[in-house]
């Protein structure tokens, strides 16, 4: 069940399986949802049409939707705020 939760929540998040469980097993510390896209090369061009919304991180399973929960603290916002510069 948890396996499934992870998966739910890697989706949300838009990142692969393994990325997400290897975030989750180093704590989560500093880390940022949606940082593999914006440190992608054709991050503008990614999310275009496809708005990277932090207060709405969500994926649709076969049950319905899956939302997942975020707060940024002041080593998140600083680690957000870097990755924008470089766009």
């Amino acid at each position: 069940m948890e396996a499934a939760l992870l998966f739910a929540e890697a989706r949300a998040c838009r990142t692969s399986f393994i990325h997400y469980l290897l975030i989750c097993l180093n704590g989560r510390l500093g880390w940022v949802p949606f940082s593999n896209i914006l440190q992608d090369q054709d991050a503008a061009k990614i999310t275009e049409h496809n708005v990277l919304d932090f207060d709405d991180i969500n994926t649709k399973i076969p049950c319905g939707k899956y939302s997942v929960d975020y707060e940024f603290g002041d080593k998140t916002a600083s680690t957000l705020s870097k990755e924008i510069m470089l766009l």
